[in-house]
């Protein structure tokens, strides 16, 4: 009971996790938008300025895994670099890189929480398994004959009329 009510409280921890996440990212159309307003009053759209930030456009920020989209974010803080006009975008980009890559970094660690406490769960309901069956047999060995023995103990129809699956 300990290792699954570990393992149901990581599950909820890891969905968690994950919609702060994706609560995020929803948030980056929103951010670029306001980014991208405020760099081309810096460098117009089509110049060279421009095209150091975006290179590939919005691409990077919208397409591909989600590691690569929140190191977009890092690029584009990168390619800014000292330019005085965007001192104040450099910080918001740094801040809003900075919370996506927290978010993935949490993610990932209850990821590996939830697979130890899945792990966990599956050695102790082994072990449960086992158990049972060793005490099954103890329980048959002693009364061969006094089912009405065993029966308190074990679902002897599904034993009798179950269809074995596993072994």
């Amino acid at each position: 009971e300990t290792q699954y009510s570990a393992w149901k409280a990581q599950g909820g921890n890891q969905k968690g996790q994950t919609l702060n996440l994706n609560t995020l990212m929803k948030q980056s159309t929103s951010k670029l938008n306001s980014w991208e307003g405020s760099i081309q009053t810096v460098f117009t759209k089509g110049t060279l300025g421009y095209a150091a930030l975006f290179p590939m456009g919005r691409c990077p920020f919208t397409h591909g895994s989600l590691d690569a989209r929140i190191n977009a974010y890092s690029a584009l803080e990168t390619a800014i670099g000292s330019t005085v006009g965007l001192a104040t975008v450099k910080t918001s980009v740094h801040s809003y890189w900075q919370q996506l890559h927290d978010a993935r970094a949490a993610q990932q660690g209850v990821k590996v929480g939830t697979s130890t406490a899945s792990s966990a769960l599956d050695t102790a309901v082994n072990a449960a398994m086992t158990q049972m069956w060793v005490n099954l047999c103890k329980l048959i060995a002693a009364t061969p004959l006094q089912t009405d023995l065993i029966a308190p103990f074990f679902d002897l129809e599904a034993i009798r009329n179950g269809l074995q699956t596993i072994y």
